[in-house]
């Protein structure tokens, strides 16, 4: 049964240019992986239109201001945190699935 659905999936896929189930793996991988770091950008870029400057500097601000603390700026920060991370962990997993 298994070898049936591959014959069909490549049967399909080679209308797309893909010669392979790997070659069309890896190309989605990558395309997924794009839209990841694309929809991590749109909300560093959020953010840094919202506070006009970059992460580091927001940080900066935020950790020499903790005696006046601002929950909302503090959930900002952790938010803009994960989304500057994650850009870099897509980034380097698709420098990664080039390769393939």
């Amino acid at each position: 049964m298994h070898s049936q659905i591959i014959k069909t999936i490549e049967s399909n896929i080679h209308h797309f240019g893909f010669s392979n189930l790997v070659d069309f793996a890896a190309n989605q991988a990558k395309m997924f992986t794009l839209s990841k770091i694309e929809e991590y950008r749109n909300i560093t870029r959020y953010f840094e239109d919202k506070y006009k400057m970059s992460y580091r500097k927001f940080e900066a601000i935020i950790n020499k201001s903790k005696k006046n603390e601002n929950f909302d700026k503090e959930d900002d920060l952790m938010e803009w945190r994960f989304a500057e991370e994650s850009v870099m962990l897509y980034k380097k997993e698709l420098k990664s699935l080039q390769k393939c």
